[in-house]
């Protein structure tokens, strides 16, 4: 039976400039495979962006982010893949209204 490297995971964020945790995925995944989803859900506006990074995010040094080449600034549901190696994964919120929320939805597969 396929079991995917990294379960799939979600998060959901409901306030304004703010971020998930770090999803670690399996960068040593052959083919790496990441696909994802983010909802928009609820009443408002939300404007999100994907951003990964290529450090050890449970190593204690400095993180460098970089936002998903589709998916920042985005306002509406949508999906998006990693094809090439990441360390992790998170979801940042620039701006919410009302009763917005933006869920992130992840799976790795190989």
């Amino acid at each position: 039976m396929y079991k995917p490297t990294v379960k799939p995971q979600s998060v959901v964020i409901n306030s304004a400039v703010s971020s998930s945790n770090w999803i670690t995925v399996d960068h040593n995944q052959n083919p790496f495979n990441i696909g994802f989803g983010v909802v928009k859900a609820g009443g408002g506006d939300i404007t999100y962006t994907v951003r990964h990074t290529f450090n050890d995010v449970d190593g204690g040094g400095v993180i460098t982010e970089f936002d998903h080449s589709t998916v920042s600034g985005k306002t509406t549901s949508v999906d998006g893949n990693y094809a090439f190696p990441v360390w992790a994964v998170r979801l940042v919120t620039t701006a919410v209204s009302g009763s917005a929320t933006a869920s992130l939805f992840l799976i790795q597969g190989g």
